[in-house]
């Protein structure tokens, strides 16, 4: 159960990450992709830094925290996009009230 609950809590955390480079970087056709990718990129620096200071976790393990990176990514960038366009294709968009 402790392991399930630190790989929940490492989704959330790279998600916020992939929220970040999302909106740091300019617009592409696939954003939640190219989120996924670069934060499995991160992750995998991470798991090889742990490596080169000891960590006991062996290929598998690496394997997983990496994927659960990417899903993290992928879906802050999925999440925001559609939150995004739901927005937009709200009726009452741009209306104001004028007291």
């Amino acid at each position: 159960m402790r392991v399930l609950l630190r790989k929940l809590y490492s989704i959330v955390a790279f998600a916020l990450i992939g929220f970040v480079i999302d909106k740091a970087l300019p617009g592409t056709r696939r954003p939640a992709l190219r989120a996924a990718l670069i934060v499995a990129a991160f992750s995998a620096a991470i798991e090889i830094a742990q490596k080169l200071h000891g960590a006991r976790e062996g290929p598998l393990s690496n394997a997983i925290d990496i994927a659960c990176g990417a899903l993290g990514g992928w879906l802050a960038v999925t999440a925001a996009h559609a939150l995004a366009r739901r927005r937009d294709a709200s009726p009452d968009r741009g209306a104001r009230l004028d007291l």
